[in-house]
């Protein structure tokens, strides 16, 4: 009813629950240990700058990697708070982008519009 996607997986022998969001959240739950991580990356699309906002059980540290659609890395940073980590996109050309935020050893990714 919220236009979340539900993806069920299993990596490194653990069970993962996966939820994205048209908004740019990203969910993440270990089923057997019950560890959760959220990421939301907005405005989506965006211009100047995007947002990182982390909620985890364990923030030990993060990065973020934006790819063009040639899978080369555009631009890389660390994201050093749970909420509020600015990155500047200005000088990426409008189109498509994704991105992989590493959290605590783990991967999450999504994609994001840079518009003119």
């Amino acid at each position: 009813d919220d236009g979340g996607v539900i993806i069920t997986c299993v990596l490194k022998n653990n069970s993962w629950v996966l939820k994205f969001m048209p908004n740019g959240f990203v969910g993440l739950s270990n089923v057997e240990s019950g560890e959760r991580a959220s990421l939301r990356v907005y405005p989506n699309p965006a211009k100047d700058f995007v947002l990182v906002d982390i909620e985890a059980d364990r923030f030990e540290k993060a990065d973020i990697e934006i790819y063009d659609l040639g899978g080369r890395m555009v631009k890389k940073s660390k994201l050093s708070a749970k909420v509020g980590n600015r990155i500047d996109v200005s000088s990426l050309k409008a189109g498509v982008y994704s991105y992989r935020v590493s959290l605590n050893g783990k991967g999450v990714s999504g994609k994001i519009v840079i518009g003119e």
